[in-house]
Order: C-alpha cells, then structure tokens, then sequence
C-alpha cells in the first residue's frame, strides 16, 4: 500500500547518515542557544526549590548524618580527638581564664580579683594600725566603702576621690592638710 511505501521512505531518509547529522547538529545548535540555556538553569533551579526536593534532600541529609554519629568508629574517633584536646594544658588555661571571666561581675580576671582583695586588705591593716588619725581612717573607710561596692575592677573606680578629701582636717590627700600631698599642718 501506499501509506506503508510513505511510511518505509521516511524511516529510511530518518536513518540515513546526513539526516542524522543534520539533527545532530540542529540540536546542538539549539542547546547552545543562551536563551535556552538560561531557561534550561531557570527550570532546573525552580525544580530544586520545591517543597518536595527540600524535603527529600532533608531526609537524606538527616539519616547521613544519624548514620555518621551513630558510627562507633566515628564516636571512639571523637572521643579520642576530645580527650587529646582536653590534655592541651594552654587549652585548658584559656578556658580557665574565659569562665572566670564571665563569672566575675566586672568582667576583670581572677587576678584582678585577688588584687583587690588584697589592696581590701591593706586598707583594714592600715586602719588597725592605729597611726592614722581619725580623719584619715574616715577616708581609708570610705575608699574601702567604694571598694567594696564598686561594679568596676581595681583601679577603675569612678571618681574614688570624690568627696573623701576632708578640708584641713590633716587627712591624707586634704586640700590645705599636712597629709599626704597636703599644704601644711601635721606629719
């Protein structure tokens, strides 16, 4: 019949080697195209996108994980690698040094928790000694006072000399007093 003669023609013309190196050709030019290939990334990106890709590449990504973790070698391996770092002793120190200095209200280190302390101390010693007058010890109370209720380290204290200085009363430090860095009077 004449359809199945039509028909055997073009399988045959589609089988010849020109026909097919012209659709070669043709496709490539086709795929090349910048408007094709931009529209190929559009399609392929949005397909990523959707809720049912997340949701696949969640699922897999979630059970990797769970099978790494759950791995005893990997977890004899983390072990190993912690216990190692936990021996560094600079490690350890920095540490050390980094919780104190989050525990410490003013944010000063542990020593200068201890400075402070220790200058608390001085100032109760030098009170107890008795040689300075009652003048000074009022003031050495009063730096001890702001001391202990200061929120800021040692030698941070805002305005510490603010209204201790006693005028002419021979205190330490007195404008027109024969204390320390005073004008005259007693010694």
């Amino acid at each position: 019949t004449i359809r199945e003669q039509v028909g055997q023609l073009l399988v045959e013309a589609i089988c010849l080697k020109s026909s097919r190196d012209g659709s070669a050709a043709w496709a490539h030019e086709l795929v090349m195209r910048e408007d094709v290939t931009s529209g190929f990334l559009a399609l392929v990106l949005a397909a990523l996108q959707t809720d049912a890709v997340v949701g696949e590449a969640q699922a897999m990504s979630m059970q990797v994980l769970n099978r790494v973790l759950e791995d005893p070698e990997t977890i004899a391996e983390g072990q190993r690698v912690l216990a190692d770092t936990l021996q560094d002793a600079e490690l350890r120190a920095t540490a050390k040094e980094s919780l104190w200095n989050m525990v410490l209200p003013w944010g000063g280190s542990r020593k200068a928790l201890n400075e402070k302390r220790h200058l608390l101390g001085a100032l109760d010693d030098l009170i107890a000694m008795g040689y300075a007058t009652s003048d000074e010890q009022q003031i050495l109370k009063h730096v001890q006072a702001r001391m202990r209720s200061s929120e800021n380290g040692p030698g941070e204290m805002q305005g510490a000399s603010n209204g201790i200085a006693v005028a002419g009363s021979g205190g330490i430090g007195a404008a027109g007093s024969g204390g320390v860095g005073g004008g005259g009077g007693e010694t």
